[in-house]
C-alpha cells in the first residue's frame, strides 16, 4: 500500500486528482497549458510547476496526506475509510490511520492492510540486505586497494634496499680502485 511513483514521467495529457478533493496533478489538460510541465493546482489556481514529475508527485503526496487526515476525522464512515486507506498508502505504519480502518473497513480491508505490511516488511529486510552487501563489497575493495598499497610501499622499500646495496658495491669498488691505485704508486716509488 506503498504510494507507487511511477517508473517513468507520463507522456501526453496526464491529470491526477482524489475525489472529492480541491486539487490536482496535471499536464497538458485543459486546466494546465501544453508546455512540458506538471502543474499542482489547487482551487483553480497553479500552486507549484516543475518540469520534474516526481518533484510534482510529492508535493501533491503532500496534499493527499493532508486531505486524507481530515477524511479521518469525517462523521462519515466511508470517507472515513478512503482517508485511511490514502494515508496508509503513503505509510502502511500508519496506525491511527490502522485505527480508523479497523473501526470503518472490512477484513479484506485488514487483509489488504496487512499484505502490504509483510510487502513492506520485506522490502525493508531486501533493502537493509542490499545496504549490508554493498558495505561488505566497499570494505572489500578497501582492503584490496589497502592491501595493492601496502605491496607497492614494500617494493618501494625493495628497489631502495637494492639501491642502496647497489652504491655499496659502488663505494667498496672504488675503495678497491684506489686501493689499487696507492699500491701501485707505492710500487712506482719503490722501484725507483
Amino acid at each position: 500500500m506503498a504510494a507507487n511513483t511511477p517508473p517513468i514521467s507520463p507522456q501526453g495529457p496526464y491529470r491526477r486528482s482524489l475525489r472529492g478533493g480541491d486539487f490536482s496533478l496535471e499536464k497538458s489538460t485543459e486546466d494546465a497549458p501544453d508546455d512540458g510541465l506538471y502543474y499542482l493546482i489547487k482551487k483553480g489556481k497553479v500552486k507549484y510547476t516543475s518540469e520534474d514529475f516526481r518533484e510534482t508527485l510529492t508535493e501533491y503526496y503532500k496534499l493527499c496526506e493532508v486531505w486524507w487526515k481530515k477524511q479521518i476525522k469525517s462523521s462519515d464512515p466511508d470517507e472515513q475509510k478512503r482517508g485511511a486507506l490514502g494515508l496508509l498508502n503513503l505509510d502502511v505504519n500508519n496506525e491511527i490511520a490502522a485505527d480508523v480502518l479497523k473501526e470503518c473497513g472490512t477484513a479484506a480491508d485488514m487483509k489488504r492492510l496487512e499484505q502490504a505490511r509483510n510487502r513492506a516488511r520485506h522490502a525493508a529486510m531486501k533493502a537493509a540486505t542490499l545496504a549490508a552487501k554493498e558495505k561488505a563489497a566497499a570494505a572489500a575493495k578497501e582492503r584490496e586497494a589497502a592491501a595493492e598499497e601496502e605491496e607497492a610501499a614494500a617494493k618501494e622499500l625493495e628497489a631502495a634496499a637494492q639501491e642502496k646495496e647497489a652504491a655499496a658495491k659502488e663505494l667498496e669498488a672504488a675503495a678497491q680502485e684506489k686501493e689499487a691505485a696507492v699500491k701501485g704508486k707505492e710500487a712506482v716509488a719503490a722501484a725507483k
